[in-house]
């Protein structure tokens, strides 16, 4: 296999995957469940930092061995969604208040008109 369509691949991969993952979070936040959603949120962003620090590592948490991207993707996930579970960045709190202002907004311009 060639290996620049190999991390093409990956890549498209990648995106469908992110994409997946906050329309998670958006389809949360629309059904009224405001936490769950800020949670999907906090998660995403922190498996995405574990991505980008692995990705300052020249061979991985894995090396460059074969199965190596698998097992990388899979140890970034876990990271990031047990990061998020914490709550040590935060952005779920910050998230979960941004979308309560926003539906208390919108509230209001409806009572207004």
């Amino acid at each position: 296999m060639d290996l620049g369509l190999h991390t093409d691949i990956q890549a498209q991969a990648a995106g469908r995957a992110f994409d997946a993952q906050l329309a998670g979070a958006r389809s949360e936040a629309a059904g009224g469940d405001v936490d769950k959603a800020a949670f999907a949120f906090e998660k995403l962003l922190a498996t995405m930092l574990v991505k980008e620090m692995n990705r300052t590592l020249p061979e991985g948490f894995f090396g460059g061995g074969v199965g190596s991207d698998t097992f990388n993707g899979w140890l970034e996930e876990h990271l990031g969604g047990a990061l998020a579970e914490t709550r040590a960045l935060g952005i779920a709190e910050s998230v979960r208040a941004s979308i309560l202002q926003q539906r208390q907004a919108a509230e209001l311009t409806e009572d207004a008109a």
